[in-house]
């Protein structure tokens, strides 16, 4: 629906080729192979990557932190 709407999809994957068939821009996380059953690290990698996300484009506005 995003697609359909020329909406940006942006995708945040620890797989390539997962959401890249999808996604217009996509981030590859890179945080190796999940060992136990719970993605802690993959879901703590993309917070991290996601505030990073955020503080970049903030400055790139002009509104981030000093």
């Amino acid at each position: 629906m995003a697609r359909r709407r020329a909406a940006t999809v942006l995708g945040l994957t620890n797989v390539i080729g997962s959401l890249t068939r999808i996604s217009r821009v996509y981030i590859c996380q890179q945080s190796g192979p999940e060992v136990g059953v719970a993605a802690t690290k993959t879901f703590t990698a993309q917070l991290l990557v996601l505030a990073q996300l955020a503080l970049r484009l903030a400055k790139m506005r002009g509104e981030g932190f000093a």
